[in-house]
């Protein structure tokens, strides 16, 4: 690629990052002398609605991944089972990573990973990245049934989950969701991409106060709100609080792995 090219392409992903709302806090930037040492992040991007819902992420090609704090620096397009390598990232720090649509169709939502990855001196393999469609599904649903979208509004998307037989995703019922600072957190009843359940009137059920059956919640904000806390709970689960960023232009997405507690002889 010429040097212009690549330029060119530097200061567009540059202009997206400042569109998006920039550093999620200094302790994700990278020391100012230089000093750190430059890693790979490696893994795949996969679709969050498949993967409790058809036996499995199915992973989504053609998007790129790059740092939120520093746009230029991105993968090349996602293969077709959503594989990516993200090179030149500096390592003994926690990254917050962005996955947007290389093609600039719009099939796929802008999704900030709520967990940051963490680097050291060496490579990152096996990391899973998640991504929302646009059209058909859960974002779709909230922005009609919310009167949301991402020009005003900060979404959040958490998937509460626990792996049955210790591999397999599996949507956990019946957890609740609060946030620091307070937001409003509505609980998904079901998703119109999937069958079961039959997703016939409202995405949300106003009388519910736990996760349905796909173990989803939103949580909704006006504006760019910075970092939010994020904590799950359940009557047989325990779970890591989350926080990251929520702002305008992007819908930060989240996973919640429910742990079983001690005295719980269920699935975990």
């Amino acid at each position: 690629m010429a040097a212009s090219q690549t330029s060119a392409r530097a200061g567009a992903w540059l202009a997206v990052a400042l569109l998006l709302g920039g550093c999620p806090g200094d302790t994700n930037l990278p020391p100012r002398d230089g000093s750190a040492p430059v890693v790979q992040i490696s893994g795949r991007v996969v679709d969050l609605e498949t993967c409790v819902s058809e036996g499995g992420c199915a992973g989504v090609a053609n998007l790129r991944v790059s740092l939120f704090y520093d746009a230029t620096t991105v993968s090349d397009k996602t293969g077709p089972e959503g594989g990516f390598s993200l090179r030149g990232v500096p390592g003994n720090r926690n990254h917050y990573l962005l996955v947007s649509d290389a093609l600039g169709t719009g099939v796929i939502v802008s999704c900030l990973q709520a967990e940051p990855v963490a680097t050291a001196s060496v490579d990152v393999f096996g990391v899973e990245l998640y991504a929302v469609r646009r059209q058909g599904g859960l974002y779709a649903a909230i922005a009609q049934e919310a009167a949301v979208d991402l020009a005003t509004h900060a979404i959040y998307v958490g998937q509460v989950f626990y792996l049955k037989g210790g591999t397999s995703m599996t949507a956990l019922a019946d957890a609740s969701a609060v946030t620091t600072p307070s937001l409003p957190v509505r609980y998904v009843s079901c998703n119109p991409r999937f069958k079961d359940p039959v997703c016939p009137a409202a995405l949300f059920d106003a009388k519910r106060a736990t996760t349905g059956p796909l173990g989803e919640f939103v949580a909704l904000g006006q504006g760019k709100l910075g970092d939010v806390k994020i904590a799950v709970t359940s009557p047989n689960h325990t779970f890591t609080q989350v926080s990251a960023p929520l702002g305008n232009g992007y819908l930060t997405v989240g996973t919640h792995q429910g742990k079983a507690k001690p005295t719980d002889g269920g699935g975990s």
